[in-house]
């Protein structure tokens, strides 16, 4: 599991409000042009699709990105807690990589997988308020 050791998630979420507030300033002004120009241009297009993107990664209800400690590596919480919670009870190994997140699951009945968690470090660039977290090895779990 994560456990936060710096920064708190109000702060976050304030800082996510504001820039989600401008993401949507962003897409209104494109949507204005189309209605304009009755069409975007293709690379107009790229970039209202990459807002409406951004905007749902500034959702709080829905994104709660935390930075690994010792790494650069920033990984959505919310996703993270709600895994763990489904494979409570499963031996689990950590990996931290440089772009990612890796989780291997195995029960005692031969089930076994692994996730993913990507970097989010790209979309998140400018924000200040993004709180530290440690992960608890889940083997014991």
């Amino acid at each position: 599991m994560l456990r936060i050791v710096n920064g708190s998630f109000e702060q976050l979420k304030a800082e996510m409000k504001q820039n989600q507030d401008i993401v949507k300033r962003k897409i209104k002004e494109l949507e204005k042009e189309r209605k304009q120009k009755k069409y975007l241009t293709e690379s107009e297009q790229k970039r209202l699709q990459e807002l409406e993107k951004l905007f749902r990664l500034y959702t709080p209800s829905k994104v709660l990105p935390v930075r690994i400690e010792s790494t650069d590596l920033i990984i959505d919480s919310k996703i993270y807690q709600s895994f763990m919670k489904k494979i409570k009870g499963f031996s689990t190994g950590v990996m931290v990589l440089a772009d990612s997140l890796h989780i291997r699951y195995r029960s005692g009945f031969q089930s076994q997988g692994y996730i993913e968690f990507y970097d989010l470090s790209p979309h998140f660039a400018k924000f200040q308020n993004i709180p530290v977290a440690v992960i608890k090895d889940g083997s014991e779990s």
